[in-house]
């Protein structure tokens, strides 16, 4: 009996994706595929060797009937506050990408994490300044245009989606030191990035 093929849908700006194809090319029962956000969005020679599908995910028009109900799991990472749209469309759209009981990963920088609190504290702005959010990033497209709480998060995954689990994604480092001690005694809600495992359930 052949096995059904997990199909894994990436919508990245950055080597992320690289790393990630690299981690599941031996797993034959994975088809892997990428979406640049938007057409206008990051550059395509980054994706070199990758299966691109064209896909903007906050204007998709008639694309998304060709890849609706397709993925199983879709990763949705540190691609949300880059993009100049309405997060209700956004999270609409990977509900419909979505098969039924498809599993979705959304993770975005935290706004009150403890970087955040410090930076406050001793009088630095949290923002990205409007030059950098305009001119944008070296992979191409916008800065971060804002940051979320945990429960904003929450809030805004709750009503398509089942959430399964609620990430603190940390990665404190400071002159090649790693505070990985440090990180394990603070709350998940100041994490550096938070993140949510997702299930589509049902229709919205």
């Amino acid at each position: 009996m052949v096995q059904k093929k997990i199909k894994v849908l990436n919508i990245g700006l950055s080597v992320f994706d690289l790393m990630v194809k690299e981690s599941l090319s031996d797993c034959k029962n994975l088809d892997y595929f990428v979406a640049i956000p938007s057409l206008t969005f990051g550059k395509a020679n980054y994706y070199n060797g990758i299966n691109v599908i064209k896909l903007d995910i906050c204007n998709p028009g008639k694309e998304i009937e060709e890849y609706s109900e397709k993925f199983d799991f879709i990763i949705f990472s540190g691609v949300l506050e880059h993009l100049f749209c309405s997060d209700h469309i956004v999270l609409e759209n990977l509900h419909k990408l979505l098969r039924q009981d498809g599993l979705l990963f959304l993770a975005v920088p935290n706004a009150c994490s403890f970087k955040n609190r410090l930076s406050l504290l001793m009088g630095r702005n949290i923002h990205w300044n409007k030059d950098d959010i305009i001119g944008g990033t070296e992979f191409g497209g916008y800065g971060h245009i804002r940051q979320y709480t945990k429960y904003e998060l929450i809030d805004l995954v709750s009503p398509i989606f089942q959430i399964v689990k609620f990430f603190s994604i940390n990665d404190y480092k400071i002159m090649k030191i790693n505070f990985s001690h440090f990180n394990r005694l603070i709350p998940a809600s100041w994490a550096i990035d938070i993140g949510i495992l997702a299930k589509k359930v049902g229709t919205k």
